[in-house]
């Protein structure tokens, strides 16, 4: 996969709808201090997945389940998405840490990378370069993955044996979307 075609995925967990709808309060050059959670560190470092740009609608899918298959409830994915080239051209220590993916799915881990040696102020410099109102042409951009969608990828994964989802809750979930016994 050539790394101009790289792309980051950044799951937008805590508070998604702070990628969509602004405060009024806000001015335009501020971005609202919600987003923060979806760049939850650990160790100054900051996980990331990686896909081809030309296959993010299949891609964001099989990562999204890969991750949700290991957690107990069923539910919409969002996340942001932005050329690896950005984050390199911006400085970032990008690292592929195979070792470190914790999904379910061996090939997704393959495409997990690390950014490094992250300080409060680079994380504040990579939250601007993120928001989608930054965007230069179509990217960064916050894309969706829906629970049917995740389902029907979950079933498929089981029955091709790439992986289980690991707890009975979620297992149900997916039954009851798919109205399967």
């Amino acid at each position: 996969m050539a790394a101009a075609n790289l792309l980051l995925l950044r799951e937008l967990k805590g508070r998604p709808d702070s990628w969509i709808l602004l405060p009024d309060w806000l001015s335009a050059s501020e971005l609202p201090a919600d987003r923060l959670v979806a760049l939850n560190t650990a160790s100054n470092e900051l996980s990331m997945y990686s896909c081809d740009a030309e296959r993010l609608q299949d891609e964001k899918l099989r990562i999204t389940a890969a991750l949700i298959a290991k957690r107990t409830q069923l539910k919409d994915v969002d996340w942001v998405v932005v050329p690896l080239a950005r984050l390199e051209a911006a400085g970032y220590d990008i690292v592929n840490t195979p070792h470190s993916g914790q999904s379910l799915d061996s090939d997704v881990n393959r495409g997990h990378y690390d950014l490094r040696h992250l300080t409060a102020r680079r994380l504040l410099e990579l939250l601007e370069i993120l928001t989608p109102e930054s965007a230069e042409g179509d990217l960064p951009k916050r894309v969706s993955v829906l629970s049917l969608e995740l389902a029907r990828e979950l079933r498929a994964a089981e029955q091709s044996g790439r992986y289980r989802m690991q707890d009975a809750k979620l297992r149900e979930q997916v039954d009851d979307i798919l109205e399967e016994p």
